[in-house]
């Protein structure tokens, strides 16, 4: 396998970030990585982009603002995910709610806080266009509910320059399969990590969901177009790709039965399962993705 290209994961919170973050971690040694300590994202960051020292560092991964390309002395581009802006961020505070070790767990409990109160009462700006703030670059600069159009444009701006893959939760095999294209990574098998168990009702929904809206407007607008250029990118890949997106969520959901069963994933057993799908892709006449399994299988055989 040749060497993997340079890249930034821009992390946004509750996007399916620690998930990768695993297989970043398998894919890059410690040499090779750098991590944003998300305690102190500024200075972290701070201290990577002023380094002189970062030429064996291939990936640097965690919670961020836009320029840590400028840490780099070659072109390197970001890739990210995105989530519906609504969703994240009820899920944001459902995962606040239930870890108590969050910052924001405390005040939540103590005080009783309602979604829809807290997204009022707090006026906090991770609540508050939060994927634009941070992908523009410049978001802190703004207090809450300012910034407007200009904020949108320039992170729009960014990610058609600094951005090889713009991604979304719910297309998740496809963001991982386009990811392991191109930074040439071996077959990125995943078991979901960080995800909020339990997930509340929410009173009020529609109001709740009005109000998010509200004071995420630029969220929305970069969401729907990133969308929109992202699902016209799958559909150019044509069907080679959907073989393949299909081969990779064969082999990953037989890889999480023996990751849930032997808390391992590769074994013999495992790659004789393998093999029985492949035959029985094949007696049903999908060759195409049969033929992507076996590819995938060969990789991991010479691993």
């Amino acid at each position: 396998m040749g060497k993997k290209k340079r890249g930034i994961f821009f992390h946004i919170p509750k996007t399916g970030g620690m998930t990768l973050y695993d297989i970043i971690e398998r894919e890059y040694s410690e040499d090779e990585r750098f991590k944003i300590a998300p305690n102190d994202i500024e200075g972290s960051a701070r201290r990577f982009v002023q380094s002189s020292n970062n030429n064996d560092i291939r990936i640097v991964y965690g919670h961020m603002n836009f320029g840590l390309h400028r840490g780099f002395q070659d072109s390197v581009k970001y890739f990210t995910i995105l989530r519906d802006p609504v969703k994240r961020i009820i899920s944001v505070y459902n995962y606040a709610k239930e870890e108590k070790y969050h910052h924001l767990n405390k005040y939540i409990k103590e005080n009783k806080i309602s979604l829809s109160d807290f997204i009022e009462s707090t006026k906090r700006v991770q609540f508050n266009n939060a994927m634009v703030r941070s992908i523009s670059g410049i978001g802190g600069k703004y207090k809450f509910n300012e910034g407007g159009s200009e904020l949108r444009d320039i992170a729009v701006n960014n990610i058609e320059n600094f951005f090889i893959i713009t991604g979304f939760i719910d297309y998740y095999d496809e963001v991982l399969v386009l990811l392991k294209n191109h930074f040439n990574w071996s077959v990125p098998f995943y078991i979901k990590k960080n995800v909020t168990k339990n997930k509340p009702d929410i009173e009020n929904r529609d109001e709740v969901n009005e109000i998010i809206g509200s004071y995420n407007k630029l969220d929305v607008e970069l969401y729907d177009l990133c969308r929109v250029r992202f699902l016209e990118k799958i559909e150019m890949l044509g069907q080679n790709f959907q073989d393949e997106v299909r081969a990779f969520k064969t082999l990953n959901n037989i890889y999480q039965d023996y990751f849930r069963k032997n808390n391992k994933g590769f074994s013999s057993d495992f790659s004789n399962d393998i093999r029985n799908k492949i035959n029985l892709l094949n007696e049903k006449g999908e060759k195409g993705v049969a033929d992507y399994c076996s590819a995938y299988l060969d990789e991991l055989m010479d691993q």
